[in-house]
């Protein structure tokens, strides 16, 4: 049974919604949106936290008209305060933020339909976990068209984003103790966050149904800026790990275009010790999707 908010009750999820400018962008019906599939969840343990990064387009006094028509049990807090980008927006937001995780709702997503909340709740309320991620559907921004993203799953960690950023749910005490989004990748912040998440050892589960849907495009349709983050923090994180003395940033953005990492690489992860399974766990597809590109002659690193 989900918990009921009291008055002075911290709420379960506390979802952040970052914007900036959205009358300017075209965006005002998408927000709306986006609050109204929040609204429409059968859970009710949540508050609404939407951080604006200092507007002057009119977007504040929208934010606050949607944040007043919002259900009594869904406290919106809506601030507008300068930032240096997305992820900075986010940070602030869960600084802000009283519940016991957090779901991060683009202002232009949506919750994947209206059980969304309660089945991200059902193994967090079940389970001691640090996180938990479910499927993710993609909207096409001209067509409508909508499509289910392939199984997310964390053994691709060392490859990709594992699971999408707005699908999940993350302990905020996790959160803080990570520090957050670090602002050095402006368009993968949300990667770097995850495989810093799994390194530590943080435990999590997945859930097979559809909690966010999300509209094709963004920062991170930028493939340069998000290959050249991957290939940072790459070098950022397992360069702590492993040696990669021998694979400078292009090398490693090279892993990018391959779609994986060489075989050497991975396996000295895998063979590290005291590395959580999870970790090891992706070494191991790693090293598997490394042997069976090499054997066709598609994606052949050194």
């Amino acid at each position: 049974m989900q918990p009921q908010r009291g008055q002075n009750q911290s709420p379960f999820f506390s979802i952040v919604t970052v914007t900036w400018n959205l009358v300017s962008l075209g965006r005002v019906d998408a927000v709306r949106r986006a609050a109204e599939s929040l609204w429409a969840q059968d859970y009710v343990s949540v508050e609404h936290i939407i951080q604006d990064g200092g507007s002057t387009d009119g977007t504040v006094e929208i934010l606050r008209d949607i944040a007043s028509e919002a259900p009594d049990h869904i406290e919106t807090k809506v601030e507008s305060v300068g930032d240096t980008g997305i992820y900075d927006g986010m940070n602030r937001a869960v600084a802000r933020a009283s519940g016991r995780y957090i779901i991060f709702l683009n202002s232009d997503d949506l919750m994947g339909g209206p059980k969304a909340l309660s089945h991200l709740a059902a193994p967090l309320e079940a389970h001691d976990l640090d996180f938990v991620f479910g499927q993710t559907i993609s909207v096409d921004h001209e067509m409508g068209a909508e499509k289910l993203l392939g199984r997310p799953s964390l053994k691709s960690v060392l490859q990709r984003v594992p699971f999408g950023h707005n699908s999940a749910a993350f302990s905020r005490e996790m959160f803080n103790a990570l520090g957050g989004h670090d602002l050095r990748y402006r368009t993968t912040s949300d990667y770097d966050f995850i495989l810093r998440m799994v390194v530590a050892g943080y435990q999590g589960a997945f859930v097979k149904q559809v909690t966010s849907k999300f509209f094709s495009g963004g920062a991170s349709s930028n493939t340069a800026a998000v290959r050249a983050d991957h290939a940072a923090i790459w070098g950022d994180i397992l360069g702590n790990l492993v040696d990669l003395s021998d694979f400078d940033q292009a090398a490693r953005e090279r892993w990018f275009d391959a779609g994986h990492m060489p075989f050497r690489v991975a396996f000295a992860i895998w063979r590290k010790k005291g590395i959580p399974q999870t970790l090891r766990r992706a070494a191991w597809h790693s090293m598997v999707k490394s042997l069976r590109r090499a054997a066709t002659g598609r994606g052949r690193l050194s």
